[in-house]
């Protein structure tokens, strides 16, 4: 969630900071209210007794100016603020491609590339959620790929589409194609730089369909390729 939340030009990150502030004041507002009766109750008890409360109201519009200045911060330096030039000229990957639809001809085939006349080679599977099944592999020659698999485990809908939106340091690119089997798969390959030790990626999978979006696909992730393997 946290590397979400602080991900440079990511609206899933926008979107989970507004919630996170909308659930602060639903806090703010139930406990302080509780606290205010509290007192006021005391009071009544004891009328001679002097209190000095701050209304509710006011309370409120106290944490409503702080929440917008908080967004603006974050707005401007998570995600308006561009990434370094430097940052993206000394370090980044040549010679990507990215397939999206890969079949297990196009995984395997690549894979062997990878391994062929590797002093080393590093292969990893995960399965973060029962949907979506990651592999990457990396070699000696800081050659890499990195494949996401998403199951729907289900049949997809009339005009279903799917948007694959990825980014590296020269910024996001995407693509998007009529959804036509339950199995969604992007592999991307490329080499990093040699004078660079490690470079972030990022992948965002989501669909969309005419009308109402019954099962929704919204996948996030971040990966860092690195000489000795990629972590996630």
């Amino acid at each position: 969630m946290s590397n979400i939340l602080f991900e440079k030009n990511s609206s899933t990150g926008l979107c989970m900071s507004i919630m996170l502030l909308l659930l602060s004041g639903f806090l703010l507002y139930g406990l302080y209210k509780r606290y205010y009766e509290l007192r006021i109750n005391a009071h009544l008890r004891t009328p001679n007794k002097r209190i000095h409360l701050v209304s509710i109201r006011t309370v409120m519009r106290i944490w409503g100016i702080t929440a917008i200045l908080l967004l603006c911060a974050y707005t401007g330096f998570f995600y308006l603020a561009p990434e370094s030039d430097n940052d993206a000229a000394a370090c980044h990957t040549y010679d990507g491609i990215r397939y999206n639809g890969a079949s297990d001809d196009d995984i395997r085939e690549q894979l062997e590339a990878l391994k062929k006349d590797s002093s080393s080679f590093s292969l990893q599977k995960e399965k973060p959620n029962k949907h979506v099944t990651v592999t990457y592999a990396v070699n000696n020659r800081k050659e890499y790929v990195y494949i996401v698999e998403y199951d729907l485990l289900r049949k997809p809908f009339k005009d279903e589409m799917i948007v694959v939106r990825s980014s590296d340091s020269s910024g996001w690119s995407s693509s998007e194609h009529k959804l036509d089997s339950q199995r969604i798969v992007s592999m991307q390959t490329g080499k990093l730089n040699s004078m660079c030790d490690a470079q972030k990626q990022r992948i965002h999978i989501y669909n969309y369909t005419k009308g109402e979006n019954k099962d929704r696909i919204d996948y996030y992730d971040s990966y860092t390729i690195e000489k000795g393997g990629i972590h996630r």
